[in-house]
């Protein structure tokens, strides 16, 4: 359990991290109106991360079912809820993006997991080498 918690506070982190790291180095505010080719390089850029935040708090959770990347993926949809409901003026692409994408691609990085980590250990239980 304490081992599940820790995965899903390092699977935020990392999403976090390379979300605020990507508007602090283009210096622009997710708040504000974006050029097209913005949106979807961001866009692409933060499901990379949030399915590499998915796949990393399963292989921190060591376990084969999907329960800590659907957590992980409902923590980041409310924190991308709780944005929409701030009142921030502005627009908000970043934030529906966050729901509508990225929440689901840290679902998806964590089954890539473990259907990876069945697949290693249905190999050693059966004796072939993965």
């Amino acid at each position: 359990m304490l081992r599940g918690l820790f995965a899903i506070i390092a699977g935020y982190l990392l999403f976090a991290t390379a979300s605020i790291a990507l508007f602090a180095i283009t210096g622009r505010d997710p708040y504000a109106a974006a050029p097209a080719w913005f949106l979807a390089s961001s866009t692409v850029y933060g499901m990379i991360a949030a399915t590499a935040s998915g796949y990393m708090a399963a292989s921190l959770a060591r376990r084969d079912d999907n329960r800590v990347p659907a957590v992980l993926a409902v923590v980041i949809a409310l924190g991308a809820l709780a944005s929409l409901s701030a009142g921030n003026p502005g627009a908000h692409w970043s934030q529906w993006a966050a729901l509508c994408l990225m929440a689901p691609c840290a679902f998806l990085g964590g089954m890539a997991f473990a259907s990876r980590w069945r697949r290693r250990r249905a190999a050693v239980t059966d004796g072939s080498d993965a």
